[in-house]
């Protein structure tokens, strides 16, 4: 789905043993040699890590009211399920060791109760409206052509989701998400 000239971004997907050492690029995605007891969510958590490789996200807050965070969900929603965006108070809670946030995605894997879990479906904070957007696009049979077309544009940090939508060919109908302070 993306640009000839884009496709050097298609990460490397590393296979890691469960509960082994994960890999030195938080950013590379990465799998394990068990599969998930749910394996429609792993593969979409999957397909959303390397989507949002693609499309230049990084992890923490990159995320909100951005372009290219559309374009990271709707390649991901091409690819198999669109997860629901974390609430915005779920992203208030923060980082704790003794109880997983709310915001975090978790996928069991196997019976011994490890866990893989992710702050979203692209590792980014994001929320409802760049999903509800995402999903517009899945509908219109275009969607590809406008994609490639407008790439540079659409996967530029500055780009905004408001700016992204006519070279999209989608109108305003979501609200943004109330801003969020990264934890």
């Amino acid at each position: 789905m993306v640009p000839r000239r884009a496709r050097e971004r298609i990460p490397v997907i590393r296979q890691v043993p469960a509960g082994g050492p994960a890999s030195d690029d938080p950013g590379t995605p990465r799998t394990w040699t068990v599969w998930s007891t749910d394996p429609g969510r792993h593969r979409a958590l999957l397909a959303g890590r390397v989507a949002a490789t693609v499309t230049g996200l990084e992890h923490g807050c990159a995320g909100p009211g951005r372009a290219r965070t559309v374009v990271a969900l709707w390649l991901a929603g091409r690819a198999g399920p669109l997860l629901e965006a974390p609430g915005p108070d779920d992203w208030r809670r923060g980082h704790s060791e003794e109880a997983s946030p709310a915001w975090q995605l978790r996928v069991p894997m196997g019976g011994d109760g490890r866990e893989l879990r992710l702050p979203g479906q692209l590792g980014v904070r994001y929320g409802a409206a760049e999903v509800g957007y995402a999903r517009r696009l899945l509908e219109r049979p275009d969607a590809v052509r406008r994609v490639r077309a407008g790439w540079d544009v659409l996967t530029a940090p500055e780009t905004t989701v408001e700016q992204a939508l006519p070279l999209l060919g989608l109108r305003s109908e979501f609200p943004a998400d109330e801003d969020v302070p990264c934890p």
